[in-house]
């Protein structure tokens, strides 16, 4: 009869066949499912960090466009336009008021013998800009605004000098292009460009 609170040599016998052969070989199958487990549960996380939607910015940016920051072109109608002036030096004039106008036309015109009746203008309406060459040593020579654009900060006003080539004939006589344009009425700061036209006369 076997008795179980009673140590025989066949219950030490089962011992060491347990903790020799049984035990290490269930370590070994608990390890080997808790690592297949685990395995399991990383590979599902990588999963889910992968279907994680990628985001893109797919904003354009248009600041580089030549373009991009004109607002409208402004048309500009001539007032008075000619090759001799009081302006002896290259200058851009921008005038919004009446004051302002009467002595810009005063001074155009102080090496005539009389001054012109002033152009009358609505400074409530429209502004006037005006582009001097300076003295030139010789005629065949011409300045005119060709264009002004109206721009988000400001308004750009395009100046082109019409100059002789080399084998146009001109007088020797002094002359200080000038042309005064009219435009819709402006109130941001004002930039001008300088552009030069040469005239061909070799053909």
């Amino acid at each position: 009869m076997i008795k179980f609170n009673k140590v025989t040599w066949y219950s030490k016998l089962a011992a060491i066949v347990f903790f020799i052969g049984i035990l290490p070989t269930l370590t070994f199958f608990i390890g080997a499912q808790y690592q297949e487990v685990k395995n399991l549960n990383l590979s599902e996380t990588s999963i889910q960090i992968s279907k994680t939607p990628t985001v893109r910015d797919t904003t354009k940016d248009v600041s580089t466009s030549p373009d991009a920051s004109v607002v409208k072109d402004l048309k500009v109608s001539l007032v008075k336009a000619g090759g001799n002036s009081g302006y002896e030096k290259k200058e851009n004039i921008v005038v919004n008021n009446q004051e302002q106008w009467k002595d810009t036309w005063n001074k155009v015109y102080s090496t005539y013998r009389s001054v012109p009746e002033l152009p009358s203008v609505d400074f409530s309406k429209s502004t006037i800009i005006a582009a001097f060459a300076g003295t030139i040593a010789s005629g065949g020579y011409s300045i005119e605004i060709v264009k002004v654009e109206e721009k988000a900060d400001k308004v750009a006003v395009t100046v082109q000098s019409t100059v002789p080539g080399k084998m146009c004939a001109t007088t020797s006589s002094l002359s200080e292009p000038f042309y005064i344009g009219q435009i819709p009425k402006i109130t941001k700061p004002v930039t001008f460009i300088s552009t030069t036209k040469v005239v061909n006369c070799d053909r």
